[in-house]
């Protein structure tokens, strides 16, 4: 009696649901890269007197086109700037270097100010994702009965202001003066 040598084959790399899922990213990365370009057009000045109003500006345009796309931000993370965005970039190290910062600082600030926009929008993204199915409110008061100092800043811990609270991030940087 001989046995069967052949084995069950695994579906191939690469299947359908790995091709849609790819696509779908693509989708939303087109999507994103085009909203950026529309909140923010190379041709803007920034202005090195205000570099503070317009780089929080800039953030919070940024925050608003990744929001607007599920895993926006966790989608274009890791992307470079293309060809195309290099003046811009340029324009804003010349205007944050008429006030004072080298390049090399400069962009580490407008890098600093993008990473946190990019963390910031992966989080309150899972947060409202979460908030959906919760079967009650996060850190409800009798959890918070014996801790003060919480308590008071229950508003905060429960993320209920998402714009008063990434506002308050980029007050902390700097920027949103």
């Amino acid at each position: 009696m001989g046995t069967s040598s052949t084995a069950p084959t695994a579906p191939a790399a690469g299947g359908e649901p790995v091709r849609s899922a790819i696509c779908s990213g693509i989708a939303v990365m087109v999507k994103t890269e085009a909203m950026l370009a529309e909140a923010l057009p190379p041709d803007r000045e920034p202005d090195p007197e205000h570099w503070p109003e317009w780089t929080a500006a800039d953030a919070r345009a940024k925050r608003t086109a990744l929001l607007a796309y599920r895993d926006g931000a966790r989608v274009r993370a890791g992307t470079l700037p293309t060809e195309d965005e290099l003046p811009a970039i340029e324009a804003q190290l010349s205007a944050l270097g008429r006030a004072g910062p080298r390049p090399r600082t400069a962009l580490r600030l407008l890098l600093t100010v993008d990473r946190s926009i990019m963390g910031w929008v992966t989080e309150e993204q899972a947060w409202r994702r979460d908030a959906a199915e919760r079967a009650r409110p996060p850190f409800p008061d009798e959890a918070l009965r014996d801790l003060p100092l919480l308590s008071e800043a229950a508003d905060v811990l429960r993320m209920t202001d998402h714009d008063a609270d990434f506002d308050y991030g980029l007050q902390a940087t700097g920027c949103g003066c």
